[in-house]
C-alpha cells in the first residue's frame, strides 16, 4: 500500500522511479495530487485494487486527464469525499463506471450516517452493480479489508 502520495520539494525525481518500482505490486494507493503522474508514461498497475484520491471533485477534469492509465487497473474500490459530491458535477465518478471495468465498490468517506449519495450516484451504482459503502475517517488498511 502507498498513503497520502504528494509531491514535495524535488520529489518530482523519485516518485516515478518508485511506481515503477511498485506497478506490479501495488495492491492500494492514497493519493492527494494526480500531478504525480505527469511524465509517468505506461504505467500498468496490474494488482492495484483500490483507488483512493482526495479532492477529486475540485477540478475532475484535472483528474480525469490525469487518470488515463487506470483503465487497465483491476480496481475494484474507489473512495471519495463523501462531502465534495454535493458540490461538484457527477461527471468525474459517473464517468469511472465505463473506466474501471473492474469497479465493485464505491466507499464516500469523511461522512456520518445520515450522509446520502445523490441520487444519480445511486442510480450508477445500481446500473453498474457497485456496491455504495460510507465511512467516516476510514484507514487504508481498513479499506483494503472491504
Amino acid at each position: 500500500m502507498a498513503s497520502k502520495i504528494d509531491l514535495i520539494g524535488n520529489d518530482e525525481e523519485y516518485v516515478p522511479l518508485m511506481f515503477e518500482i511498485l506497478q506490479d505490486k501495488l495492491q492500494g494507493l492514497h493519493m492527494y495530487n494526480p500531478d504525480i503522474f505527469a511524465g509517468i508514461p505506461n504505467l500498468k498497475f496490474t494488482s492495484l485494487r483500490l483507488l483512493h484520491i482526495e479532492a477529486c471533485m475540485l477540478d475532475p477534469d484535472l483528474y480525469l486527464s490525469k487518470l488515463d492509465m487506470f483503465p487497465y487497473t483491476p480496481i475494484e474500490i474507489l473512495v471519495l469525499s463523501g462531502s465534495d459530491t454535493h458540490k461538484s458535477d457527477s461527471t468525474f465518478v459517473l464517468d469511472q463506471f465505463t473506466r474501471l471495468r473492474s469497479l465493485r465498490k464505491l466507499v464516500f468517506y469523511g461522512v456520518d450516517s445520515t450522509f446520502s449519495a445523490p441520487e444519480d450516484y445511486l442510480e450508477a451504482c445500481r446500473d453498474h452493480q457497485v456496491e455504495c459503502l460510507y465511512r467516516y475517517k476510514p484507514s487504508l488498511e481498513e479499506l483494503m479489508k472491504l
